[in-house]
């Protein structure tokens, strides 16, 4: 990752104050105020309980390093996964209690009599901190690992003794974290592994703790299905090839299971060990990458009762786990699961998965460069869009011939003007497939080109610089200032799903999500998110509605062609006032200025009116009407036209910056700082208050204008990479400026 690349949150907003609103506006600021009704544990609840998990597990730190709670054994595997957990919940490396932890786990070895389990927590742990670093720690411990496997394919607590579904889950969850770590784990491990866990599986579907027969309960059951996962994950990267998969039969009868014996208060079929089974469930749901297991949200259903229910509750069914325990489970579930979602993968009738892995090792690489825990999940493409915009990317891949139904296409369509991006790909350059997406995408942007990108575009080179002769040819559905849908008619998947990191399609599969998401730091799973999608349906009579009407000019007049469309349905639905859903294009040469209350005036390119266009546009400013404008994308071309237009216009005026205070700035909620894109920040550093410049007429802002785009952020595509503002602010401002036109 370059230097200059970086994952950061956005300050939130500050309050600000009210002075010289209009009575009127300031009762509309009320109603544009008033906060959504809540409801479940929220992202907040879930951090604080985060927090203070981690301060418990803190506290259990000895002076040597080690951690230590009730349970006076095995404190090299407490140690273990107490580090396992702590950087789960984002703890840097060089966090004392993480340094600190890590210098113990190098320095003493645990005993034989339980070394596989101890072991196999040290592997994931150190994976967790730094595989590259401690590579050489963790092929050690997975050496012994490897060398304590059974004939059977299982493992016991040590070289000998029984082995059991538990402790071999712990091996196999240690190889995973070996492997990709770089570590060479024999095809044979593997094989005898999966060997092992199909023996054990009973006629109903579930795993006891040993032989089959055995009582299936959720715990087992669980470590049964992310046993297999990885078993048939690995073989299927040795064998290397793309499109040949293992049977999937004993990971569906095995989901099959749990669905049907689904919860998140007990172990179902045992009495204790809950929070393990909780961790085992996560492990499942995540490597799985299943949202529902049984039409239920385990994540969801298992934060509310964590975080949310009574501790004697939460606390019931957790016999034989101690105090440190405990708490590390609970940790591993809440933190990691709440890993920021990157994309989802969508599921439709048809041939979606000719990659099985894909999604997986392109998630796992971008972990790797973000240093961070990421998350990816299969979502129906049909799915409610509240789902599909929990991630900023969606994936679709698929070969043969397709089609998809009404309702698919018009989510898709939603997802996009919600400021999803999508990237879709034909496997293999698939030509059926190719044909079919093609239809698909004139389906759902009729207004919309399919266009080949240039091997400059910025997908190539905004995080890793691609060589030009591995630039795979994509296509894509541009805006005036974004990529809404990209296409690679050859595929890209092949080298993501048999995990060939050093592949020019891993470094561009980052580019695109880097682009997707301008490298902000992405929020987890229980964040609420906004969006806006406009309405479909053709607006009614203007009347007496309010009115705003756009400049129709020669410089690329209309870029963004529904952002103000949100923005006026939201005045509408939020201030109850009755507003014309649509701006209304003004052509000057033919039509009327005054059939809009305010007018908009915008472009990417040079702005040219007639002498007389601009006549009649002064008339209707010297007789109360207001203009607002705004260089699309931050067009340097259409900001010295505008000035110099306003300059032929007002010779004795200037543009000048609102101050603080402005009637305009205090109208609804307040908005002390903004969100700036990063070439902002650089065109005037430490640039925090909003930036909006005007033309004052007889004590009124009759021409308000923003050098920095406004709409892409609106319209759900920000352009991170021109000036530009970012939301919520873009937005806020957007309201603002149309509650300061409607009162003029």
């Amino acid at each position: 990752m370059g230097e200059n690349m970086r994952w950061r949150r956005r300050p939130r907003q500050h309050r600000g104050w009210w002075a010289g609103v209009p009575l009127a506006l300031l009762l509309l600021s009320c109603i544009l105020c008033m906060p959504a009704a809540a409801g479940g544990v929220t992202a907040e609840q879930l951090q604080e309980h985060i927090e203070e998990l981690v301060a418990e597990i803190r506290q259990t730190q000895n002076p040597d390093g080690s951690f230590r709670g009730s349970q006076r054994q095995w404190i090299v595997g407490q140690t273990a996964l107490a580090v396992l957990a702590l950087r789960s919940a984002g703890l840097p490396e060089d966090d004392p209690a993480i340094s600190r932890g890590v210098e113990y786990l190098l320095d003493n070895a645990p005993p034989a009599t339980h070394g596989v389990y101890e072991r196999s927590l040290v592997v994931m742990a150190l994976h967790s901190v730094d595989p590259e670093a401690y590579r050489g720690q963790i092929e050690a411990n997975a050496s012994y690992v490897l060398r304590a496997q059974q004939e059977s394919g299982g493992w016991s607590y040590s070289r000998t003794g029984r082995p059991d579904n538990s402790n071999s889950q712990f091996a196999l969850l240690a190889l995973h974290a070996a492997a990709l770590s770089g570590v060479d784990v024999p095809p044979e491990a593997w094989t005898a592994a999966r060997r092992y866990y199909l023996a054990r599986q009973n006629a109903d579907g579930g795993w006891g703790y040993t032989t089959r027969g055995s009582t299936s309960y959720g715990s087992m059951t669980a470590a049964g299905v992310a046993s297999v996962f990885i078993c048939d994950l690995w073989l299927h990267v040795a064998r290397g090839e793309c499109g040949r998969y293992p049977d999937q039969r004993p990971i569906q009868t095995g989901l099959r299971w749990l669905s049907r014996n689904f919860s998140v208060v007990t172990n179902p079929g045992h009495r204790g060990w809950k929070f393990y089974y909780l961790w085992g469930l996560e492990r499942a749901g995540t490597i799985l990458a299943r949202r529902y297991i049984g039409g239920r949200d385990w994540f969801r259903e298992g934060v509310e009762h964590l975080v949310g229910d009574p501790r004697e509750r939460v606390l019931a069914g957790t016999q034989h786990e101690w105090d440190l325990m405990r708490d590390s489970y609970r940790l591993l579930f809440l933190a990691a699961g709440n890993a920021p979602l990157v994309l989802h993968k969508a599921e439709w009738d048809g041939q979606w998965e000719p990659r099985r892995f894909d999604a997986r090792f392109l998630t796992h690489f971008l972990e790797q460069e973000v240093g961070r825990p990421l998350d990816w999940q299969i979502v129906p493409l049909e799915a409610p869009l509240e789902q599909l915009m929990r991630a900023p990317m969606l994936y679709i891949s698929g070969e043969g011939d397709a089609a998809w139904t009404p309702r698919q296409v018009e989510r898709l369509r939603q997802y996009v003007q919600a400021g999803g991006m999508v990237l879709i790909e034909a496997a293999d350059g698939d030509e059926d497939f190719d044909r079919a997406v093609r239809r698909l995408l004139r389906s759902a942007f009729p207004e919309e080109e399919l266009e080949r990108l240039s091997p400059e575009h910025p997908l190539y080179t905004i995080y890793f610089n691609i060589p030009e002769a591995d630039r795979p040819p994509l296509e894509g559905i541009q805006g005036p200032c974004w990529l809404s849908v990209v296409y690679a008619p050859r595929g890209l998947s092949c080298p993501w799903d048999v995990a060939h990191f050093e592949h020019g399609n891993f470094r561009l599969g980052a580019n695109l999500v880097a682009y997707a998401t301008g490298m902000e730091d992405l929020e987890g799973k229980l964040a609420e998110r906004t969006w806006h999608v406009p309405s479909e349906a053709e607006p009614g009579e203007r009347g007496g509605a309010f009115v705003m009407g756009q400049v129709v000019h020669p410089g690329q007049w209309q870029p963004h062609r529904i952002a103000w469309r949100k923005v006026l349905e939201q005045v509408s639905e939020r201030a109850g006032i009755e507003v014309y859903s649509r701006p209304v294009p003004i052509d000057l040469q033919r039509d009327s200025p005054y059939e809009g209350h305010m007018l908009y005036l915008t472009g990417t390119e040079e702005i040219r009116l007639e002498p007389e266009e601009r006549d009649r546009l002064l008339t209707y400013l010297e007789r109360g009407g207001f203009i607002f404008a705004e260089a699309a994308c931050g067009s340097e071309r259409f900001d010295s036209s505008f000035r110099e237009l306003m300059r032929s216009m007002f010779p004795d005026r200037e543009l000048e910056r609102l101050p603080v205070g402005h009637p305009l700035l205090a109208i609804g909620e307040p908005l002390e700082e903004v969100d700036y894109s990063e070439p902002v920040q650089r065109f005037e550093p430490g640039l925090r208050r909003p930036y909006l410049e005007a033309i004052e007429f007889e004590g009124r802002a009759a021409v308000v204008y923003s050098r920095f785009d406004l709409s892409s952020a609106i319209n759900g595509h920000p352009c991170y990479w021109c000036l530009s503002v970012l939301e919520p602010s873009a937005s806020r401002l957007a309201l603002k400026i149309v509650l300061y036109g409607l009162s003029s």
